[in-house]
């Protein structure tokens, strides 16, 4: 399952005991992404070993298991909270490789509440939506296909279809093998420990010195980097206009970019008090700058378009406000 991810990864395999195994894994340093599909019992040993592998930077992925929903309280490896717990889901494409069309949740993903406290980096996210912990550790953390509809090859040819978590977890390790040979390439050293950076997804993003803590950029710079690891491209990405647009019934309001005129820019305004609508654009050499609309918010997304593109406004100047043309 790794090498379908990652064809060209060197698999190592350690067989033995636990405490053994994850001690030799941590000493010899060598695997970068660690994956593994069972679960057991563990003691201070092998925690200590994972904590090495958080100071080394070694990413480990455990599979959350096919069991469906567990029971409260565990403190083995499947909510261990120095390892990435993987759960699965149903993928649904169009046809046989064909292009994505949804995935839920596999209905044997395996997850819950584990035993051990909150992380510091689960800290903060909502748990009202998921029924989750406020205190425990609230486990999967990521999840990758798991259905039954995974085609393979064993046994000198041998093919039938495969499934679980066991799948999952292989894939994870496979994938952030990609993560971390182009990390390596551009920064000289491997991403490690996956977890914080996953939570902090959708939290707060810099980038180039401005702030991020919506969305739509977020799902952008993730498109990115899908994008450059699927080797279909290699755009970088660029700064996104902060925009929101307030969702409270009979309110509409649109706001993106600096909506606060200064030196060099200026402000087009429009009031119709007898619609209730407002809209204010500030303008600064030929450009949109930022957008505030109230009422009427039908070309918040034109706006932001042409403001993430830095378009030449000077020929739209006298219809801006009026909105993007329609068609005939």
């Amino acid at each position: 399952m790794t090498l379908s991810m990652a064809p060209g990864a060197t698999i190592l395999n350690y067989e033995g005991n636990g405490d053994d195994v994850f001690n030799r894994i941590a000493s010899d340093n060598l695997a970068k992404q660690i994956t593994l599909s069972y679960g057991f019992g563990i003691d201070e040993t092998i925690v200590q070993d994972f904590m090495e592998f958080v100071a080394q930077g070694q990413s480990f992925f455990q599979a959350s298991g096919d069991g469906g929903a567990d029971l409260p309280g565990g403190t083995g490896l499947t909510g261990m909270p120095y390892a990435t717990i993987v759960g699965g889901t149903s993928l649904t494409t169009a046809s046989g490789g064909g292009a994505w069309i949804s995935e839920t949740t596999w209905n044997g993903s395996g997850g819950g509440v584990s035993g051990y406290g909150m992380p510091n980096w689960q800290q903060g996210v909502s748990m009202s939506a998921n029924l989750g912990s406020t205190v425990s550790r609230n486990y999967p953390d990521v999840a990758m296909v798991a259905d039954v509809v995974i085609w393979w090859y064993f046994k000198n040819g041998q093919g039938s279809t495969v499934g679980g978590t066991s799948a999952s977890s292989p894939q994870w390790a496979g994938f952030m093998a990609l993560v971390n040979q182009t990390s390596v390439a551009q920064t000289g050293q491997t991403v490690g420990f996956l977890n914080p950076a996953i939570y902090a997804i959708g939290e707060c993003v810099q980038h180039r010195g401005k702030t991020f803590g919506l969305v739509a950029p977020l799902l952008e710079q993730a498109r990115v980097c899908a994008t450059y690891l699927a080797e279909r491209g290699t755009r970088g990405y660029r700064t996104s206009q902060p925009s929101t647009q307030l969702k409270v019934s009979g309110i509409q309001v649109f706001s993106a970019g600096n909506h606060h005129a200064g030196p060099g820019s200026e402000s087009l305004v429009l009031r119709d008090p007898k619609r209730g609508i407002y809209k204010r654009l500030v303008i600064e050499q030929d450009k949109i700058r930022g957008a505030v609309l109230y009422g009427d918010v039908r070309d918040g997304g034109w706006y932001l378009d042409l403001m993430n593109e830095g378009r030449n406004i000077g020929a739209l100047r006298d219809q801006l406000l009026f909105g993007a043309p329609r068609p005939q």
